[in-house]
């Protein structure tokens, strides 16, 4: 229960009671009383934690307790002023807040079990939730949040009518029954915003809980200091009103200086909906393009199935080679099989050792010291120092490995994913017949752990090289994501948040909304990422020097990348591809009737997923009929440059999301 409205309620009624029978000066006795026994209480039984303050807190909350406390240190005088009370019954009149307060408390945790128990049946979580849970594929936040807009209203209206009534002096049953409202509204949200931030953050609850809290308080205190002599604060508020119509019409102009135009038409669609004869199209001319596999030998299996998967669902009609790329020397064993599981030919090259280590700019010692500390803290992969290596040569010295060297494009596989769709055209080509220069499957959010410096860094070069802010790169702002509203964006908080160096966000204040490309599928042009621009976006990145002291991963590293260098016309949802890599898969699902071409000897089997009106894949193998199982709102922003037809805001509100532009999920 939230009792955080208690002392402010009750508190004024002891004070009453001390000054009635014992003086005024004996509140001051008590205090000192109180403060002093919980101070041995505190140093005794609860050393300090060293806990650092989170970022993540909710300014609404602050608003809105600021707003209360303001009520209520006016109260008394007020009340004292108009209806005559004394001291005694001016301590009295706190009390329908406070029980406003409590009772709203206990209902809203009800109604949050409630409601978090319908959101969980509707999304098929039938074992329910419990703190600590994966939330990635989960709407926690509407879960907790359902129903704030109206407590928000209530809380103002009642706010205002408080106003209403005290102005025009009527009974004084008129402002207790407001403080009861206002008091029961402000609860609610303080209980609401400290659930979610609890869930969000299931192992530092008291850590952002301390934050949320400073965050309430902060600016009461400031409003007590001030509150009097009246005429200051008449000057105080109106400079304030004017800086707040000042923030707004900043806001405003902050918010349609990042919006996404529409294009002229959708930018992005499949390249096939329907299998296709894969004879016919393996007869026109190959692209100059290999696929890539990078794998240990321990992981003979788990290759080898991958690229029987790869080559009976495409690339047993296109002989494209295969390039297996190793930190260490090939074990014989490993070469033999994985040749004869490969209808082209196969490459098998080591990796040379300046590819995977430290560069001489990085001190081994304090960066083993910073993987032990992500280790601790829980960092995905962090404490892994090959996992470093990996993510650092796949942002960047991949694309520059003599092996590679020969071709124009490459198409990334890893050990144990699976296809489980016929891929019937030839992608690479499609890739150069449409001008596209990266293509991907599945979008995400990253974990915000990995990588709290990465966006800063990678804004900073694209100040220093004069880049400009295109739709593309907008479209990886919360400007953009609906995650906060735009007037808790104006600049003063923007700045504040840069001055304060927080996580995912630029010295000018915008945020990254965590959200990249899933880069363990990707097919892309190598002369791209061999190119000058994004090679020196890399030697920017890694002098820095995050791939070791964070734990920067290569899939928020290229997806950067490509929002900031290229256009959205040139990004391709491989959205006809049937993708499986744990825990995550899409799958388009089939095409009706002829589409999947019945009886086509190339083809061969006849056995698929059901069909279906509106699906594009060809003869599909969908796990539960489902066409993903993971949220679409990273994709949907991601590809809204792109995007003529786009969600709207009912559909975002249900939580419905398309399975890519201009075709429903």
């Amino acid at each position: 229960m939230n009792s955080g409205g208690a002392a402010p309620s009750f508190g004024p009624v002891i004070a009453g009671v001390l000054t009635e029978e014992l003086g005024w000066r004996w509140i001051f006795w008590f205090l000192v009383i109180l403060t002093g026994t919980y101070l041995i209480v505190v140093i005794f039984l609860l050393p300090e934690t060293q806990r650092k303050l989170v970022g993540n807190v909710i300014i609404i909350g602050s608003i809105t307790y600021t707003v209360k406390m303001t009520l209520q240190m006016s109260l008394a005088a007020q009340c004292i002023d108009i209806y005559h009370l004394d001291y005694l019954q001016a301590g009295l009149i706190y009390l329908p807040s406070g029980v406003g307060g409590a009772l709203a408390a206990y209902s809203t945790g009800k109604l949050l079990d409630w409601n978090l128990k319908r959101f969980t049946t509707r999304h098929g979580r039938e074992g329910g939730y419990r703190r600590g849970d994966d939330i990635s594929d989960f709407p926690i936040e509407q879960a907790r949040f359902a129903g704030i807009y109206t407590l928000i209203t209530i809380s103002a209206v009642g706010t205002a009518a408080y106003g209403v009534v005290l102005n025009e002096r009527t009974h004084i049953a008129a402002p207790l029954v407001m403080q009861f409202i206002t008091g029961a509204t402000t609860s609610s949200l303080f209980t609401l915003c400290g659930t979610l931030l609890t869930d969000l953050n299931p192992h530092a609850s008291a850590t952002v809980q301390a934050s949320y809290n400073l965050m309430k308080f902060l600016p009461v205190a400031m409003v007590r200091r001030v509150r009097r002599p009246a005429r200051r604060v008449r000057i105080i508020l109106k400079g304030a009103g004017l800086v707040l119509v000042l923030c707004i019409l900043e806001a405003l102009l902050h918010e349609y200086m990042h919006s996404i135009p529409r294009p002229a038409q959708d930018l992005d669609a499949p390249f096939s909906t329907q299998c296709q004869d894969p004879r016919m199209a393996a007869s026109q001319p190959r692209e100059n393009a290999a696929l890539v596999m990078l794998a240990r030998n321990s992981e003979r299996d788990e290759a080898r199935k991958t690229i029987q998967n790869i080559e009976a669902q495409f690339n047993q009609w296109f002989n494209y080679p295969v390039v297996f790329l190793n930190n260490e020397p090939w074990d014989p064993d490993f070469i033999r099989e994985l040749n004869a599981s490969v209808s082209g030919n196969a490459i098998f090259d080591t990796i040379p050792a300046k590819d995977w280590s430290y560069p001489p700019w990085v001190d081994p010692a304090a960066a083993r010291q910073s993987m032990a500390q992500q280790a601790t803290t829980n960092v995905w992969n962090g404490g892994k120092e090959s996992y470093h290596h990996m993510c650092r040569f796949y942002s960047g010295t991949f694309y520059t490995l003599p092996a590679l060297a020969p071709f124009k494009w490459y198409w990334r596989l890893e050990p144990g994913v699976r296809y489980t769709c016929a891929i019937t055209y030839d992608p690479f080509a499609a890739m150069a017949r449409h001008g596209k220069t990266y293509g991907f499957t599945i979008a995400l959010w990253e974990e915000p752990a990995t990588c709290p410096s990465l966006f800063r860094a990678v804004d900073d070069f694209r100040r220093a090289h004069a880049l400009p802010q295109t739709p593309n790169w907008n479209a990886l702002l919360t400007t953009n994501s609906g995650d906060t509203p735009w007037y808790l964006r104006p600049y003063p908080l923007r700045k504040l948040a840069a001055l304060l160096g927080a996580a995912h966000t630029s010295r000018a204040g915008d945020r990254w909304n965590l959200c990249h490309y899933w880069s363990n599928f990707e097919i892309a042009d190598l002369d791209f990422f061999r190119g000058p621009q994004y090679q020196a976006l890399f030697k920017h990145l890694d002098r820095t020097g995050g791939f070791y002291h964070e734990r920067w991963g290569d899939a928020p590293v290229h997806s950067l990348a490509v929002h900031l260098l290229l256009p959205p016309g040139q990004l391709h949802h491989f959205s006809d591809i049937g993708y499986h890599h744990e825990p995550f898969f899409q799958c388009p699902g089939n095409a009706p009737g002829e589409g999947q071409l019945p009886g086509n000897e190339a083809l061969g089997g006849e056995e698929w997923s059901a069909e279906s009106e509106g699906a594009i894949g060809c003869r599909c193998q969908c796990a539960d009929q489902r066409r993903r199982n993971n949220r679409g709102i990273c994709l949907d922003r991601m590809q809204r440059p792109a995007a003529l037809h786009r969600t709207g805001w009912w559909a975002r509100w249900r939580g419905r999301y398309p399975y890519t532009i201009n075709i429903p999920e």
